[in-house]
């Protein structure tokens, strides 16, 4: 794939991407978060999670149901393209530290805007389920040129 279709890929994959996360459900300019409803910056900071596997954790003690696979294969799921398409796009993006180190800037962005903008809740765990993702995109990246160039 050249690397202009790469680019314009990746750039609707950050457009779609920033939109699932920011822009969940709005009313006018009020944001309503689908679990918490309203909340005021102060509320919101009091509901993030700022501790490592506390959500993963407490998700896994629950009963497997479509929130438990939203939020965890969700965040895995959502980044993992991110992590096939940046090493398409340039071969420099091409390794496992620089996917990580991509991945986890553009997810703690966006928890971060979560946080202040009160468009959702700040969690920890997204940030690492989100860099697990990309990492799984990027292992597919190399597995998919394996295959490319055994078949070759």
């Amino acid at each position: 794939m050249s690397k202009n279709i790469s680019a314009v890929i990746l750039f609707h994959y950050l457009i779609l991407l920033a939109k699932l996360i920011l822009f969940k459900i709005q009313f006018g300019s009020v944001t309503y978060n689908v679990y918490y409803g309203v909340l005021s910056f102060h509320q919101n900071l009091a509901r993030a999670n700022f501790i490592p596997f506390k959500t993963i954790y407490g998700l896994l003690k629950e009963p497997i149901d479509v929130f438990v696979i939203q939020n965890l294969a969700g965040n895995i799921i959502g980044f993992s393209p991110l992590g096939f398409l940046l090493p398409m796009l340039h071969s420099s993006l091409s390794s496992f530290r620089k996917i990580a180190t991509i991945a986890f800037t553009i997810s703690l962005a966006l928890e971060l805007i979560q946080l202040v903008k009160v468009l959702g809740i700040f969690d920890v765990d997204d940030v690492m389920l989100n860099t697990l993702g990309a990492v799984v995109g990027y292992a597919t990246y190399k597995l998919f040129l394996k295959y490319k160039v055994a078949k070759v």
